[in-house]
């Protein structure tokens, strides 16, 4: 009789974990289709800001973006965008290894004898900020509620830090997880500063002399060295929100694919205890009935 107990007591509670990641699985759906739906408006976006800043490039004669300062120094700054919960697979620990693949560590021997000196910003994971901290890397900053409602304040407060500190590093980088697909996801490095000079050549954009012939229609309320600059901060701006963005959809997809899977597993276990707990009842009755049938 304990053996059944036992056996009951285990499926109420392979029942209530299912009912708990079935739960989960409808709120990252639901959170990755809000999110989605974003994607259309955010590239059109992308492709306009480029647009103005080809335009805006070429009427002050300049048909280069690039903003790049010379740095003294061989120091990089690093943002790592990790999962802002858990249940969501080995996502962290794929941005982990990418970032082993790229040989970060304290100090690397690069281009003669030059030394390479990494600064972090950490972003959602405290897995992944914990991990970095056993390397002595130095994090300058940390942020662990990373979410749709924080996503505008996170990358305007390292927007602002880039800003401010964009003499001193070399290159800023990202490293997050990015969906191919909504059942892949694939870690990304991506370059936020300085921003490329080819930038304007996207297949999305029109062509150069196109450009080239429109800006002179434009009419100018301010110099278009002003517009210029404002332009870039609005896209450096956007870069920084865009690989949070991007990790944030593929953190959702990721745990909703999690879920699934735990979902998956929990109706397998449920149907094998109901059958084990049948055996076990149907053998008991039929053992009660032998004694019973004996007795008389």
């Amino acid at each position: 009789m304990s053996q059944l107990i036992q056996m009951r007591q285990r499926i109420r509670a392979i029942e209530t974990i299912k009912k708990i990641t079935h739960a989960m699985q409808l709120i990252s759906m639901s959170l990755h289709t809000r999110l989605q739906k974003q994607t259309v408006s955010r590239d059109a976006y992308r492709h306009n800001l480029l647009d103005m800043l080809q335009i805006a490039s070429q009427a002050k004669n300049n048909p280069k973006i690039d903003t790049h300062q010379a740095v003294i120094n061989n120091k990089q700054l690093l943002i790592i965008i990790g999962a802002q919960k858990g249940l969501c697979g080995n996502f962290d620990a794929e941005i982990l290894r990418f970032i082993d693949h790229n040989s970060i560590s304290g100090r690397d021997q690069t281009f003669s004898s030059n030394l390479i000196t990494y600064e972090i910003i950490c972003v959602g994971s405290k897995k992944i900020t914990q991990e970095l901290r056993k390397r002595n890397l130095n994090i300058v900053q940390e942020y662990s509620n990373l979410k749709i409602s924080s996503l505008a304040s996170i990358s305007h407060d390292i927007f602002n830090f880039i800003s401010k500190n964009q003499t001193n590093y070399q290159l800023v980088t990202s490293f997050n997880n990015k969906s191919e697909t909504f059942f892949l996801n694939k870690p990304v490095k991506t370059e936020i500063y300085p921003i490329a000079t080819n930038l304007s050549k996207s297949k999305n954009n029109p062509p150069e002399t196109n450009l080239i012939s429109n800006y002179s229609e434009y009419i100018w309320d301010s110099s278009p060295q002003e517009i210029y600059t404002c332009l870039l901060e609005r896209y450096l701006n956007y870069t920084v929100q865009s690989v949070l963005f991007d990790s944030l959809l593929a953190e959702q997809a990721a745990r909703f694919r999690s879920m699934d899977t735990a979902n998956r597993n929990a109706s397998d276990l449920l149907e094998i205890s109901y059958r084990d707990y049948n055996k076990l009842r149907q053998y008991k009755i039929t053992k009660e009935l032998i004694e019973l049938s004996a007795a008389f």
